[in-house]
This record gives structure tokens, sequence and C-alpha cells, in this order.
């Protein structure tokens, strides 16, 4: 028997992600909510998800440093941001002080606290904490010191393989023009430093925490998630890849075979090609203002949509596997 964490990532930006991650969650099909904590209007999101979120889905904090505007007072953490935005995660590099990351994330975590929302585990935004190691190191103390508690945390092993190589080296490259290649060095050694669990964990245990101090599963299946398209596909082509992407998806699920639980990654929209068509989802991105939730991915979203909703506990249950909350890791 597998167990899986089932996550939708990206809450808390816009209207046509919330109202999908919710009705999958009432649906039955996420057990796990990552929410960005840094919108304009954040307070209210996080109301309505306290209202309509089912209690057996565990909400978590997907912090930020790579999209939307800091938390914490822009003057006490000068290295993360330009005129109160951050930087894109093309643009990151060692010059984040580990010292004001720990700030902005304790003000993100604030948030959650703010309107009495317990955070039950914690990921980021673009991988933007698992990359360099002075941040992940401060990252990894949050984790540890959040309500005097052991908080699990998303683990910074991807899987399919290939995805996280391609996204390493598209970092390298976007960083080539503004780093010296000791630095360009640095990142890559430590980047390979993060590929398997027993690798995390000899790193934990350098940074002085021993393996059951921080919690985390096996690896992240991002496998549902489609690379972006600059076309836009037919509603009939969305129909017809939503199918086949299940189906690919059972058949992952089938092979897992994992007692130690593995986290499922979804990014989520609302099940409507129209507003595709239209461009309604574009409109509610450029007035959030918020880079990151790339336009480009929406018909892509639209897909991993159909294709989880039509996934049922039968099917799970069907190829071995069962939902596993982050509580129990």
């Amino acid at each position: 028997m597998s167990n899986l964490i089932l996550t939708a990532d990206d809450y808390g930006v816009i209207d046509g992600i919330d109202n999908a991650i919710l009705e999958a969650a009432k649906a039955g099909r996420i057990n796990s909510i990552a929410v960005l904590p840094n919108a304009s209007d954040a307070p209210q999101r996080l109301q309505r998800l306290r209202q309509e979120c089912p209690p057996e889905v565990e909400i978590g904090c997907h912090f930020t440093l790579t999209s939307g505007s800091v938390v914490s007072s822009p003057e006490k953490v000068p290295s993360l941001h330009r005129n109160g935005k951050f930087f894109s995660h093309k643009e990151l590099n060692y010059a984040m002080n580990p010292e004001e990351v720990k700030i902005e994330l304790r003000a993100q975590l604030g948030v959650f606290e703010a309107e009495n929302i317990k955070v039950k585990h914690l990921s980021s935004h673009h991988k933007a904490l698992d990359f360099f190691e002075p941040v992940h190191k401060a990252f990894l103390q949050i984790a540890h010191e959040y309500s005097n508690r052991q908080i699990p945390i998303r683990s910074p092993f991807n899987r399919p393989k290939f995805k996280q190589y391609l996204y390493i080296q598209f970092l390298a490259t976007a960083l080539q023009d503004d780093l010296p290649d000791e630095e360009i060095d640095r990142f890559l050694a430590f980047a390979r430093r993060m590929t398997s669990v027993r690798k995390v964990n000899l790193l934990l245990k350098e940074y002085g925490f021993p393996r059951p101090k921080i919690k985390l599963p096996s690896y992240l299946d991002s496998s549902h998630f489609g690379l972006p398209d600059s076309r836009l596909i037919p509603e009939h082509e969305i129909i017809r890849i939503s199918k086949n992407r299940r189906k690919r998806l059972l058949r992952r699920i089938k092979r897992i075979n994992r007692i130690r639980p593995v986290e499922l990654l979804f990014h989520l929209i609302e099940d409507d090609y129209g507003s595709l068509l239209n461009g309604k989802f574009n409109q509610q991105i450029r007035e959030a203002n918020y880079p990151g939730i790339d336009s480009n991915y929406f018909d892509g979203r639209i897909i991993e949509m159909k294709s989880l909703m039509g996934i049922s506990e039968e099917n799970l249950r069907q190829r071995g596997a069962k939902k596993i909350s982050w509580s129990e890791l």
C-alpha cells in the first residue's frame, strides 16, 4: 500500500484558482493545500478558506520570495526586493541575507496566525528556499521553531528527475549574467546534494537537526504538471489530453509502492474553457499584479483539474494507494 499526500498549490492569488482548489477539496480529491500568504487581500482569502475548506484538508504555507510583495517591512529585508516587490526566480542569488529571509518567513506565517489558521506544512513557491544553502538552512530553522513544534516540509527531491534537472539548468543559465562562476558552481554543487532523501537527511544532520526533527515525504511528484504552451489549446484537445493525463497519473500511482508518503502536486484552475478563451483568467492575473502565476499555464491547469476530478477514492484503492495526512509523517 502506498501512502499519498495530494496537494494543490497556489491558493490565495486569483478567484479562478481558489475556486478550483476548494472544489477539489470538497470533492475529496485533495487533502492538502499550499497557500500563498502575500496577496493584497490575503485575509479575505484565508477567511474563505477557513469557512469552506473541509476540516480533513490540511492547510500549508507556500512561502514566496519570488512573486508579489514582501509581507514584512521593506526596510527590514532590503536584499529580498526591489521597491517592495520580490525579485523574480530568475534573479535569485546568494545576495539574499539569511537573517532577512527568516524575518520575511516569520511575517508570512504571521498572516495565518492573524486569521487563526494553524499551518500544517511548509513549502516554497518556485522552490526558492531549496537552491541556496544559507537560505535553505534559514528555512529549516523556521520550520523547526514554528509554534515550538516540528512542522513537516515539502521534500526538495523532485520526480521526474528530468524536470528537476531542467529547472536547475534553467536557473543556472539565468544567473550566469549576474553571478561570478564560483557562485554558479556553489549553486550547482548544492543542487546536486538535494537529489535523494538520504542526502537531504545528511544535510539536516550537518545543520544540527537530527532526522526526527524535520519531517518530509519521500519526494515530490510533479509529473502531472505540464510545461507552458504558447498556443491556446482547443477545448476538444483539452478534454482528450485530460483523459490521457488521468490514465498516466493512475499508472504512476500504481507504481509508487511507498510506505513513506509521497506528495503528489497539482496546479488547478476553474474548469472553464470560456474564461480561458475570453481572457478572463488573464484579467484576474493583471488585477492581482502577481508575477509567477503564469497565464501560459492556464490551459494546463484546466487539464489538471479535469484529470484530477475524475480520480476517486476507489481508483486509488484499486491501485494500492491511500491518502495520508502531513500529521501522520
